[in-house]
This record gives structure tokens, sequence and C-alpha cells, in this order.
């Protein structure tokens, strides 16, 4: 019996596989195209599987041209409702890793005097197990906002403290919706300290600074592409990595920059080797990033959602809510050890009566990074170093 269920247990994780891969292209395309809106000249890091599950979740009560431009955007299928299945399908997948922590909250805070319809509820939970609470948005709006970031400090272990910053919520905030993300993984090949030391690093700005400087060698995938090189360095279980793409030493990150798109990233994971002997200088570095992305969402192609032209009846039965913003913070620490990562995501809604050709890999210049799950090519965290120190 104990082996049926195996099998079973095997074959369903394998369905759920098949069925995301639909969501992880969504969430693929969303961060690529959100890197190349947000790129500037400095560090940054954020989480597509952060902000696309939350995204999503609005959409879920998004009708008419509101939905099509959410859609275009996060790259929803707007006539596929099992997409957002299979965003929730995606999110257990990736929860369910054994040799990585992996954990993923997805959360409904609700107005106690206006809560959603009934219909909007239920497909929270059965497409994204979202824990429902109800606060009382109107007389104590800041005691709610506390209430919601000790949540989410709690779902990404004390790393996102204060995700909703001080006048976020008010008195016609009627909906938050929030996800929570936390990723703790060691390497699969040991690093040893005693090897890290100061050494160079050149930013993009012509400048030379020391950073502690990690060395390894051994056999990782590596890939040579057009203009720049990839390296792959799994976590312990191979079922995650993360992935350097670094620019050619005389070649720009603005152009490697240019060029990012799913089709690239497909073809670095693609033509990674997987037994190369290569040694490998990569700075530690710990980046946080924070922001409202009403104007990225924006720029991007969804303004009616913020505005009071927006369709979200779904989520009430009527028209009056509408996007006030959307707050993102995401952090990541890069060590001998491996890489500690969390991010958070809330939609803020409210009534619109409110308002290496010799096999060395040097990381000594600015560089992205991609952590991802391997079977699904899910980008869970992606940024970029200028300033590693």
């Amino acid at each position: 019996m104990k082996r049926i269920a195996s099998i079973i247990s095997i074959a369903l994780s394998a369905s759920m596989y098949a069925h995301a891969q639909q969501a992880e292209r969504a969430v693929t395309a969303f961060g690529l195209d959100m890197y190349r809106q947000t790129a500037t000249g400095k560090n940054m890091v954020f989480s597509p599987i952060s902000i696309s599950p939350t995204m999503a979740m609005v959409a879920l009560g998004a009708k008419g041209q509101t939905l099509q431009q959410m859609a275009q955007t996060m790259h929803f299928q707007p006539d596929n409702m099992q997409l957002f299945k299979q965003m929730g399908q995606l999110q257990q997948h990736l929860a369910q890793q054994q040799h990585v922590e992996v954990r993923i909250a997805n959360r409904t805070w609700m107005d106690q005097t206006h809560r959603p319809i009934f219909r909007y509820r239920r497909k929270l939970k059965r497409n994204f197990g979202a824990i429902a609470h109800t606060l009382d948005f109107r007389e104590q709006p800041d005691e709610a906002r506390r209430v919601i970031n000790r949540a989410i400090a709690d779902d990404t272990r004390g790393h996102i403290e204060n995700l909703l910053p001080k006048g976020s919520i008010g008195s016609s905030t009627q909906l938050v919706l929030t996800n929570a993300i936390y990723f703790k993984g060691k390497w699969e090949l040991p690093i040893d300290p005693q090897n890290t030391k100061m050494r160079d690093f050149f930013p993009s700005d012509g400048s030379t600074m020391q950073c502690p400087t990690m060395f390894v060698n051994e056999a990782f995938g590596i890939y040579h592409g057009d203009g720049y090189d990839a390296l792959q360095m799994d976590y312990q279980g191979k079922g995650m990595s993360l992935l350097i793409m670094l620019p050619h030493e005389h070649t720009k990150l603005a152009d490697l920059e240019s060029k990012l798109s799913p089709e690239l990233y497909q073809a670095t994971i693609d033509g990674l080797s997987t037994s190369e002997k290569v040694k490998v200088y990569l700075p530690k570095f710990k980046i946080s990033t924070s922001v409202a992305l009403k104007p990225t969402l924006c720029s991007m192609g969804m303004p009616i959602a913020f505005s009071s032209g927006a369709d979200l009846s779904g989520i009430t039965g009527d028209r009056e809510l509408h996007i006030a913003n959307v707050y993102h913070e995401a952090l990541i620490e890069v060590s001998e050890e491996g890489t500690t990562a969390a991010a958070a995501t809330a939609a803020v809604m409210v009534r619109k009566t409110a308002v290496v050709r010799d096999k060395i890999f040097r990381a000594n210049r600015p560089f992205i990074f991609i952590l991802k799950d391997n079977p699904s090519g899910t980008i869970l965290f992606m940024g970029k170093v200028e300033h590693p120190c």
C-alpha cells in the first residue's frame, strides 16, 4: 500500500507540474519585462513569484478592459480561468522542495463591514489557498496595517518587517491581498570561507572597489552566449539554483539587459553544460529593495486598474473598488553557506471615492542574478549587482 501511495503521490506531483507550466511561463515573462522596466545603475532585487500571484488574486475579480490590461501586462490569458488554478499549483510545487526551505503564504485581509462576495472568496481559497482575515480598516487603519506587517514578518521569518508604510492603509481601505515567500538553501558544492578574499570589482561607472569575493573550483553548469557567459550554481538537492549572467569583459551590462527575453533565458538554461570544472570568483552580496509598484505597473500597461475606471466588480459585486497601490519588498543574501531570500507583495484596494574561454568565471563587474526552480524554470528572485559592497 505504501508503494501504491508513493506512486500516486509522484503521479500527482508530475501532473501538478505539467499544469503549472503555463503559469511558470507567465511569471517568467513578467519578471523579465519588469527587470527591463525597472533596471537602473543601482543594485536591485525583486520576486516575480511574489508579485504575479498577488496580481492574479486581484485579476480573479477583474472584468472587461481592466482584466484585458492586467492579463496583457502580467502575461495571463484572460479567457483561461484555469491559469489562476495553475498559479496556485505552481506555488505548491515550489513549496514542496525537500532539500531547501521554501515558504509561501497568500492572505486576504477584508474590512469587517464590506466583505468581498462569497464567490470571489471561494476562488481565492480554491486557487491560492488564501488565508482569510477580517480587520477594522475604517476605525483602526493603522492598527490594521501593523497586524498585516506582523503576519508578513512571520511568513518571511522576520526578514520583511514593514512592507506597508505609514499612510498606506486608510479608513477607505476595503481589501488587502498579500503574498510572502521565504527561501533558504545551502550550496550543493560547499564553498570554503578561507578562500574568500578581498578582490577587485569594477562597477559600470568605471570605478574600482575591493569586495569580499568567494572562490571555488568545481564542476558547474556553464554557457557561453552572445556577449555574455552564464553560470549555474545548484542548491542542495539540485532542485533549485542560482543563475549568474555575466557580460563579457568589454561588454556593458546594459547591452545584455536590452536583449533579455523569455527566449534568451530559455536558450541559456538549455545550453548549460553539466560537467565542466570552472574556477568561480563570486562576490558575496546582500541586497534589499522596497518599492511602490503603481507607477511601474501603470507604465507596463495596466493603468485602468489603478483608476476610477477600474472594473473589479468580481470582488464586491459593484465597480466601487480600484487598486490604490501595490507594495513590494525583497531581499537576498549570497554567502559561502548558500542563499537566503525573502519577498512580500501587498495589493491595497480602496473605494473609488478615496484616493570564459579558459574556464574562468570571474564576476568582477556588474551582473544579473536569477534564483530559479529547475524543473519548471520559474524565477523566484531576480536582480542585478552593481555595487556588491
